[in-house]
């Protein structure tokens, strides 16, 4: 299997995780009460910005499996920290494990002879789709 789906999948699996958390935070913030100095209370807001972020982890995760590339990976890493500072380093390890992978699996070398295969069969397709008008 390519490790680019699997860092998909654990983004996805991750994010997931982290909306859980997220819930869990918002919900724990809204029972206990606000403080604004943190002693007694938890602030929803931190929660509210996990989730987003985990939302975020969840579309990138999609994202990558339907084929994004390295920079794909990039921001599913950088969503991934953010919700996992906000809720909790378990809830999002998965997601920054599948950044890490899609960011180091997300882009294909070309060889220096496959350049010219690949260019030929893009025009191949191209002029089966287009006509050939030349």
């Amino acid at each position: 299997m390519n490790k680019k789906i699997v860092g998909g999948i654990l983004g996805i699996l991750g994010g997931l995780l982290d909306v859980v958390g997220c819930i869990l935070f918002v919900a724990e913030g809204a029972a206990s009460g606000t403080d604004p100095t943190m002693d007694d209370g938890i602030n929803p807001g931190v929660g509210i910005a996990g989730g987003l972020a985990a939302l975020v982890c969840i579309v990138l995760g999609i994202v990558i499996l339907l084929g994004g590339r390295w920079l794909a990976g990039a921001f599913l890493f950088v969503a991934a920290l953010i919700a996992m500072f906000a809720v909790g380093p378990w809830f999002g390890a998965a997601a920054v494990v599948g950044g890490a992978l899609s960011i180091l699996h997300g882009h294909g070398r070309l060889r220096p002879g496959e350049l010219d295969d690949r260019l030929a069969e893009d025009r191949r397709r191209l002029l089966e789709r287009y006509g050939a008008s030349r």
